[in-house]
């Protein structure tokens, strides 16, 4: 399933809420994906999910044994890249990683343009 969220032309983030996931913490991390995408050469969407049903109409449903399969607890940030690997995984400090991620991305583009 999530690799079918994923087939698009630049990353897509997706946040998955575990069953210990706070829900105003949720939707605010979701709130900040969005903001974040809006403008981002590098993420083309953001998706956020929750193992519980009902949490809000901004966030879709994961089916819990999904969940357990991934080992989320509270809420994971996952960065899928085009070819349909995961380039992020994070399950804490989820703006920071993303941060961090996306210098490490354009810190290789800007690499791989000056050296052709």
């Amino acid at each position: 399933m999530l690799h079918a969220l994923g087939q698009r032309a630049a990353s897509t983030l997706i946040l998955l809420g575990g069953p210990s996931a706070n829900t105003s913490t949720l939707l605010d991390l979701d709130a900040a994906l969005q903001k974040h995408v809006k403008d981002s050469p590098l993420f083309e969407t953001a998706i956020a999910l929750s193992s519980r049903a009902n949490v809000s109409n901004k966030i879709g449903h994961f089916e819990p044994a999904g969940v357990a399969h991934l080992g989320i607890e509270e809420s994971t940030l996952l960065a899928l890249r085009p070819d349909g690997y995961v380039g992020l995984r994070s399950d804490r400090d989820h703006l920071g990683a993303l941060e961090r991620y996306a210098a490490f991305l354009q810190t290789g583009m800007l690499e791989a343009r000056t050296s052709q």
